[in-house]
């Protein structure tokens, strides 16, 4: 069987796949089918293990237009491995420039189509 680290590293390559080929929809945890960790638990599963206060700031406000996905379940705030993953991808190919565009949220995406009607108005 797998240690956690290998299993990290397996889960990574293949949200990596999934976020490339998914056609940018955008992603929840399931919490039936990945594995759920705490914010603790996660920042273990990382290099250097950061703080858990940092990946709480990854989920709020997030690195190159990208947020850790998490959910609450009761008192407690979880993640994935397979979220971590793809966090990690993306934040990756955000920073490399590689063409990666950070996924919009309702409001945002509200506020670019105001701001391309506006500009369409005035001309520019």
């Amino acid at each position: 069987m797998f240690d956690s680290a290998a299993r990290f590293v397996f889960n990574s390559l293949r949200c990596v796949w999934f976020h490339f080929f998914d056609n940018g929809a955008e992603r929840m945890i399931d919490i039936h089918k990945e594995t759920l960790v705490t914010l603790s638990e996660a920042a273990a599963l990382l290099p250097d293990r950061p703080h858990v206060s940092t990946l709480h700031r990854w989920r709020m406000n997030g690195i190159h237009g990208v947020r850790l996905e998490s959910v609450q379940i009761g008192r407690k705030r979880y993640t994935s491995q397979e979220a971590l993953a793809r966090f990690v991808a993306a934040t990756t190919a955000a920073a490399d420039g590689d063409g990666f565009q950070a996924e919009l949220g309702h409001s945002q995406k509200q506020r670019l189509e105001r701001a391309k009607r506006e500009l369409a108005a005035a001309g520019i």
